[in-house]
């Protein structure tokens, strides 16, 4: 497969306003697609198989929802700069995220660990939770090179809370991190994975734009549900077994999220799992999201772990698109509004 960045072979126009100011996003992925020998994928011109069809599943295909005008200018500069064959086409596009829980003062090494590697990621910070927070200034530091999304306000089970207390504590952790980071909070991540269908409307109806998950062994793109991404994750730095993921897929009912599991990991070694999936996302297009709890790295002495994944994440960095997980939510929620121009 040959990697491309299309910024060295040609100028891309705007995107309609159509987008919404999302514009610039798009352009960013636009640059970043892959071409892909139709010999090897049968994930062309924006087709899927009808195997994924059927599931409901079809491949995210940027160029299926560009204007025509802009895809046939885009492939013929392309393909008459590099000598491609008319056959190649424009497949999946691949992102690298990563998310981290609880806002631990330990944060910021990971956030440093990130840095090194030219990785991004999305800190969801609540103002109180029982393993400590970051003070006010800390966060600021964090805020001011990662994106920092809401955990509830006191770090609680929202289904544990009756509906007006848990409106409170979804309305209250976006304004809280936006009065103390001075920027916008787009993103919402319930403690524990625990929400139901009101708590997705409650948090659309607050204004954020995504909701992440614990949702594991995944490498599947956002969807929208009520009005908002819902987003899934691969691979948390944490070592659990085979009946951890087992659970974590019957909760959800993404058996085929166990399927994955067994295919990738099946060695409690989530080093391994991750490197697989990785390879798997940047072969394949896909989001790749590893996440986790920086006091949990810090108790189950898994930092070196992290170290060697994070490494590896970094070696496509030229490759693929590392962005924080509202990046990922609003470029893959663009194509839906230009679908409908």
């Amino acid at each position: 497969m040959q990697a491309l960045n299309l910024d060295s072979v040609c100028k891309l126009p705007d995107w309609p306003a159509a987008l919404n100011g999302r514009s610039e996003c798009r352009t960013e992925v636009i640059t970043h697609l892959r071409l892909r020998d139709p010999a090897e994928s049968s994930c062309i011109q924006g087709s899927a198989t009808e195997e994924e069809n059927a599931q409901g599943n079809e491949p995210f295909v940027l160029m299926k929802f560009a204007p025509p005008a802009f895809v046939s200018g885009v492939l013929r500069n392309v393909k008459g700069t590099l000598g491609l064959r008319e056959e190649f086409q424009v497949s999946t596009c691949t992102f690298l995220t990563t998310s981290w829980d609880d806002g631990h003062p330990l944060d910021l090494r990971v956030a440093e660990m990130l840095a090194k590697y030219n990785l991004q990621g999305t800190f969801y910070v609540p103002k109180h939770a029982k393993t400590r927070t970051m003070n006010s200034g800390q966060l600021r530091a964090l805020a001011s090179g990662f994106e920092i999304g809401a955990h509830t306000l006191n770090h609680v089970k929202l289904t544990s809370l009756a509906n007006p207390h848990a409106r409170d504590e979804i309305i209250s952790s976006k304004n809280w991190i936006e009065y103390e980071t001075g920027t916008p909070c787009r993103m919402f991540c319930p403690p524990s994975g625990r929400f139901s269908a009101v708590h997705v409307k409650m948090a659309r109806d607050a204004g954020f734009s995504g909701l992440r998950t614990v949702e594991m062994a995944s490498l599947s793109y956002p969807h929208p549900l009520s009005g908002i991404s819902i987003m899934p994750t691969s691979v948390q730095a944490h070592p659990h077994g085979i009946a951890g993921y087992f659970r974590n897929a019957v909760r959800r009912a993404a058996f085929r999220n166990f399927w994955s599991y067994i295919s990738h990991g099946r060695s409690g070694d989530w080093t391994s799992m991750a490197c697989s999936l990785l390879d798997s996302a940047i072969r394949n297009g896909g989001t790749f999201h590893l996440w986790g709890h920086s006091w949990e790295l810090e108790e189950q002495e898994q930092w070196q772990r992290l170290e060697l994944v994070l490494k590896e994440m970094g070696n496509y960095t030229s490759r693929v698109l590392c962005v924080d997980n509202f990046k990922v939510c609003s470029t893959i929620a663009a194509p839906l509004v230009m679908g409908k121009t």
